[in-house]
């Protein structure tokens, strides 16, 4: 116990000094000239950081005119088509992105995290997406 908290007391010491002023600029120097490097940082921030806006909104997708229903979220709506990134469960940074027309897409008034979470949990937890959904 000690030793993690002597852990986290150095990990904040060394965050207040000019050693992390020297790591951030060694990002600017050195990784981002490394090829994909601004792309994975940009993605991972987008999935877990800072930007939180990736996407718009959760909706349900019939893709196969099946009857059957992914979840997926809206990431451009160009009025008639509407682009859709169903993820893959549990790993939601893997997916399909769809062009659908909108006659295909069911929007909901679920939470974007409310979304991810039925996701990640294998569709767990997919009654507030279904409750909030206006299905035909």
């Amino acid at each position: 116990m000690i030793f993690i908290l002597l852990f986290f007391f150095v990990i904040g010491l060394v965050v207040r000094t000019r050693l992390w002023a020297f790591l951030n600029k060694a990002e600017d120097r050195y990784l981002l000239k490394v090829p994909g490097y601004k792309i994975v940082k940009d993605t991972v921030q987008q999935f877990f950081g800072k930007n939180r806006s990736f996407f718009k909104e959760v909706v349900l997708v019939d893709i196969f005119n099946s009857g059957a229903l992914m979840t997926g979220f809206i990431t451009d709506d160009q009025g008639d088509i509407i682009s859709v990134f169903v993820p893959t469960g549990p790993n939601p940074t893997s997916g399909n992105i769809y062009h659908l027309q909108k006659d295909r897409v069911t929007r909901t008034n679920a939470p974007v995290d409310v979304g991810m979470k039925t996701i990640i949990s294998c569709g767990a937890g997919s009654a507030e997406v279904f409750a909030s959904a206006a299905i035909k």
